[in-house]
């Protein structure tokens, strides 16, 4: 059985190497002083029109019942 340090080790690697591009893009963001999301913004009525953030959260509850 492996020591819980060497499983924490390989959890942490896993997770590293599966999120790769995401962590890069926001560490160069972060060096350029810049500004990155991995998140959508949020929609605003002035560009996305009437309805948008209703029919985002919408969508968003749907997903979530989904499991």
């Amino acid at each position: 059985m492996p020591s819980p340090d060497a499983t924490a080790t390989t959890g942490a690697a896993d997770f590293f190497a599966r999120h790769e591009t995401l962590l890069s893009r926001a560490s160069a963001e972060i060096t350029a002083r810049g500004y990155w999301s991995a998140y959508p913004e949020s929609p605003s009525r002035s560009v996305y029109g009437d309805g948008a953030a209703e029919a985002g959260e919408a969508a968003f509850e749907a997903r979530a019942r989904r499991g």
